[in-house]
């Protein structure tokens, strides 16, 4: 329906003809042309529209009277198109979220406010561009305006039209959001018919209610894709990483120094609304990703793809980045993500305590030691906010006992726990985890939004792609959605909106300093008008634990989307198989205090090596990451393999003599390892060689020692030993090998042969002896008797 402006009484009766008319007719600049027929929600053809501003993005009381749109037209067909104008046409206020995310979906009927067309060009030629800029009013109070009488979230449509080919064309791809916080200066006149479209309060001419400010908490992600190479250990060259590309991200312009910059500028002093801001933000750090920068600092090794190695370049970038970083952790809150992105699912699946930990709960070290801040303890925030029933009930069981979800990875009474900021989820273990709840909708557009959008997995499949909607659109999506709460309406009646704001964008977020800034200031406004006050993150966590709350008990939803993502069976028990390795070698080695290495430093790199196989990163193209995660659990495998090797026996070669049956084998063991290590001597002999029990024997660090083995040898003939050594539990150690051994004892014939000599000497004695008694002389006496 097509609506003439009326800007006095005597133009009411036309506005009403006009209104009657059922037939849209066409601006007057192609009004010869034949319209086309209408393709649908975000018709586009021969003409693409790139939005290039929008102002203001968030209409407050000081923003001014107009809203102005700018933007790029280009002709992707080869023929000229003629006649280009624009238009803005205005829907209906949203009232529910499924209206907020759904706006992709509107036809152009579903805009029924509109401005008249501007002239853009008389032709456009194939492949060329023409810019225009759209600018009305926002009130009625004069002239031709998008009619807006009332605050909240309005649809607004850039519709562009022409002539191409003989028929009348046009575009309606480019479409966003217009958060209304404040009405301009200016009220609508009494005399001006509210418009169709509007709801009842704004054909009143009233606002809408007063309202408590709600409460917003911003989580800012500062996450990448592990980037250590599989079985890398921080030597004197320090630690390799597969790729440079993580020092591409921390330079100037790269995605982790955008992300940190815009956190930075939007609590500078100087920044309107910036302690509020500051309040409100707490910085979501991937422990794995801090350790790798900071063993960047001092150097590193980049894998080069023909083999070997090469020195990395970022160093120095890596350093700048963590001296910011640190500075800024000391004025806003910090809290540690899952370390590497390590699936929570996975870890529930293994049930290896040790993993677990060092996944969850040891990333808070991580970052006090390295930041020099106390960060929010406590928390698990898993990837892609979802949890499985399995891993509640892994989490009810650690420090990390609250966790942050999505509201649509939860039920409560059967449905989504709309508009609720807590749960109390049950575990199958029939445990009790705290959730935090963020609201999905504005978790889906957050994602959505900047370079590489994407949807979350929680979320239902949308008809749309949002990577097909402008750029800017996405982002004033954003923005309005996160108003959203600030404005929806709330009362008996009124669809469930979120009672806070607490907001979580993708892990990897791409996106551009402008829009950064644009979000951040987007949040400061909503303080400032005090439609929204700052929640710590700190605090929220703490409400969420604290008992006898009495928040609704709920049930986790895990979404299929995330089951047909997950870690196989078969890497898992790649990584159970590496992770018992690791933790038998981890029972022999031995802590001295006078070394600054521990047993735990000097595993540290095989452990977490098998947190980064857990990843949930790159899980889009799962055989990929499959393939790297079980190369990752092989490395480690290979790298206790090696150990192993390092802790043996040193054959002397030749062959060992012993000089009595009782005589010690003599041997020397070698430890190359940088730690004490505790092992025991298997030894395996022929009959007739005994050894007794050495018991535990400590080896130090590089260094051998010698083993004396008590042993006991019935013969004096040449055998063969075969030794090796293995842990106090029996794991095998290095090479076994064979020791030739010679004893010079008389063995068994020899011990024969004496008692038999022994025996003749007593029988001939007693013989003699008895001759003697008798008076006889001894036979053997004959021929030598004494005259």
């Amino acid at each position: 329906m097509r609506f003439w402006r009326a800007g006095a009484p005597a133009r009411i009766l036309l506005v009403l003809l006009a209104s009657a008319l059922v037939m849209i007719v066409a601006p007057p600049v192609i009004s010869s042309a034949q319209p086309a027929p209408d393709q649908g929600p975000g018709m586009s053809g021969p003409l693409a529209v790139r939005l290039d501003s929008i102002t203001p993005s968030v209409v407050t009381g000081t923003t001014g009277p107009d809203l102005t749109v700018t933007g790029t037209i280009t002709n992707t067909s080869s023929s000229a198109a003629a006649g280009l104008a624009v238009r803005l046409q205005r829907a209906a206020r949203v009232s529910t979220e499924s209206q907020l995310l759904s706006t992709a979906l509107l036809a152009e009927p579903d805009y029924p406010i509109f401005t008249p067309s501007i002239p853009v060009a008389d032709t456009l030629e194939p492949g060329e561009s023409q810019s225009f800029t759209a600018s009305f009013p926002l009130l009625p109070e004069e002239g031709d305006s998008l009619y807006v009488r009332e605050t909240g979230i309005f649809p607004i449509l850039v519709n562009v039209t022409a002539q191409h080919e003989g028929f009348g064309i046009r575009d309606h791809s480019a479409r966003f959001l217009l958060p209304v916080l404040e009405l301009p200066p200016g009220e609508a006149p009494d005399d001006v018919p509210a418009r169709s479209g509007d709801d009842e309060r704004a054909e009143a001419g009233t606002e809408a209610p007063a309202r408590d400010p709600v409460p917003l908490t911003m989580l800012w992600p500062l996450v990448d894709e592990p980037s250590i190479a599989p079985g890398s250990s921080a030597g004197e060259d320090g630690p390799t990483l597969s790729t440079d590309a993580l020092a591409g991200a921390l330079a100037p312009g790269g995605r982790l120094d955008v992300l940190l910059a815009v956190a930075g500028r939007a609590i500078a002093p100087t920044a309107p609304g910036s302690a509020l801001v500051s309040s409100s933000l707490c910085l979501l750090i991937d422990p794995d990703l801090l350790s790798t920068i900071n063993a960047m600092g001092s150097g590193y090794q980049v894998s080069l793809a023909g083999g070997g190695t090469a020195p990395g370049n970022g160093a120095g970038i890596a350093g700048r980045w963590l001296d910011r970083l640190r500075a800024l952790a000391q004025e806003v809150c910090i809290v540690a993500a899952p370390a590497a992105q390590a699936d929570l699912e996975a870890l529930a699946r293994l049930q290896l305590p040790g993993l677990t930990e060092r996944s969850l709960t040891r990333g808070t070290d991580v970052l006090a030691t390295i930041l020099g801040a106390q960060p929010v303890q406590g928390v698990t925030i898993p990837d892609e906010a979802v949890i499985s029933a399995q891993a509640a009930d892994m989490l009810a069981g650690t420090p990390a006992d609250a966790v942050v979800i999505s509201d649509d990875a939860a039920l409560v009474d059967a449905r989504p726990p709309r508009g609720e900021r807590f749960a109390a989820l049950s575990t199958p273990g029939s445990g009790s985890l705290p959730a935090m709840l963020l609201d999905g909708g504005q978790a889906q557009l957050l994602a959505a939004m900047g370079e590489e959008p994407s949807v979350p997995v929680f979320a239902e499949q949308a008809g749309t792609d949002p990577a097909s909607k402008d750029r800017l659109a996405r982002l004033q999506d954003t923005i309005a959605a996160v108003a959203w709460p600030s404005l929806a309406e709330r009362g008996d009646g009124a669809p469930a909106a979120p009672s806070a704001t607490l907001l979580l964008p993708p892990r990897e977020w791409t996106i551009s300093a402008a829009e950064g800034d644009a979000l951040m200031s987007s949040i400061a406004t909503l303080m400032l008008t005090n439609k929204a006050i700052p929640a710590p993150f700190g605090a929220i966590a703490d409400e969420a634990r604290q008992p006898g709350a009495g928040h609704p008990p709920g049930t986790v939803q895990y979404p299929q989307r995330h089951e047909d993502v997950r870690v196989p069976d078969s890497v898992l028990e790649d990584v159970l198989s590496a992770s018992r390795s690791v933790e038998q070698l981890a029972s022999a080695l031995v802590t001295d205090p006078t070394l600054p290495l521990t047993p735990d430093a000097f595993l540290a790199p095989l452990r977490d090596d098998l947190v980064r196989a857990l990843t949930t990163a790159g899980r889009a193209d799962p055989g990929t990451a499959s393939r790297a995660a079980a190369r990752r659990a092989e490395s480690v495998s290979q790298a206790i393999a090696r150990m192993h090797d390092q802790i043996t026996i040193l054959n002397p070669g030749g062959v060992q003599t012993l000089a009595s049956a009782q005589s010690p084998l003599l041997l020397i063991a070698r430890n190359d390892l940088p730690v004490p290590v505790r092992v025991r001597i298997v030894a395996t002999a022929p009959p007739g060689v005994a050894f007794e029990e050495l018991g535990t024997q400590q080896l130090p660090p590089r260094g051998s020692r010698q083993l004396s083995i008590p042993t006991r040898v019935t013969n004096n003939r040449p055998f063969a030993v075969d030794l090796r050594l293995s842990t106090p539990d029996g794991d095998l150690l290095g090479e076994s090998i064979r020791i030739s051994v010679r004893s010079t004892a008389y063995g068994r014939i020899m011990t024969i042969l004496t008692g038999t000599a022994g025996a003749l000497l007593l029988l001939l004695a007693g013989r003699r002896l008895w001759h003697r008694f008798r008076g006889q002389p001894d036979p053997a006496d004959e021929g030598h008797e004494h005259t």
